[in-house]
């Protein structure tokens, strides 16, 4: 779990290129391994709902701990580790938020204002059925699109009559649409519908930071990647109920 043992992903790339293309009003994430900050998406657009491995405090005094030293400690299996401060000697841990603590101030602060400001909200490899994180999908407007990429489907509401949670199986569905698969080929293929250069410039990050899915100049198949949308992506792209 500790940073710099993974690479990141092609998916990764792509939120980079969002910031690149200046359309990323914040990337909220689950994950504590720091891999957005390693694509190069500066600190203040990403919001680490669950903390992260990036930076490490006292659990007592909150002093601010170099997060190195916390991993040349677990390395060396000096643990558990003690604040410098002999007065306080309390436990030091990595910013990640353990079961029944509270999620950090700044994701609280943040959604408030980014998701009633989005125009669109793309959600990518997620179960979401952890709260108060799985929650933000609610917190949009009621007319902003919203964009699922995964492997099945999650967050859809129980209820056509409920309005909280992704409406893909409603008949009155107007703003929820579903890319089925892997996020790295959703992403490459959404890149290849919106034209332009944005494919070439997902791989050119995709090779700048030698991501773990590797460099492709291949169109998606769309059939074949995702075969629910056999018609093509821009035809089939909503799933109807």
């Amino acid at each position: 779990l500790l940073p710099g043992k993974y690479p990141p992903s092609p998916t990764h790339a792509f939120i980079k290129l969002l910031h690149e293309k200046n359309v990323l009003k914040r990337c909220y994430t689950q994950n504590i391994d720091t891999l957005e900050e390693s694509v190069g998406i500066p600190a203040e657009y990403v919001v680490a709902a669950h903390g992260s491995f990036g930076t490490a405090s006292c659990i007592s005094c909150r002093t601010e701990v170099d997060p190195r030293v916390i991993e040349d400690n677990i390395n060396s299996r000096n643990v558990p580790i003690r604040c410098e401060d002999t007065t306080c000697n309390g436990l030091v841990k990595p910013d990640i938020v353990f079961f029944g603590e509270d999620l950090p101030a700044r994701f609280f602060e943040s959604k408030e204002k980014d998701l009633k400001e989005a125009d669109l909200l793309i959600i990518m490899g997620t179960s979401l059925q952890v709260y108060p994180f799985a929650g933000l999908i609610n917190e949009v407007q009621p007319t902003c699109p919203r964009l699922l990429i995964n492997l099945e489907k999650a967050g859809v509401s129980s209820s056509p009559y409920v309005k909280s949670g992704l409406q893909l199986d409603s008949t009155s569905n107007s703003r929820d649409y579903m890319i089925q698969g892997r996020c790295d080929d959703g992403v490459r293929a959404l890149c290849d519908e919106l034209g332009g250069t944005w494919r070439q410039d997902l791989e050119s990050i995709i090779k700048r930071v030698k991501s773990k899915g590797g460099a492709s100049k291949k169109r998606i198949n769309v059939t074949k990647a995702f075969p629910s949308m056999a018609g093509g992506l821009s035809y089939d792209w909503k799933q109807e109920g």
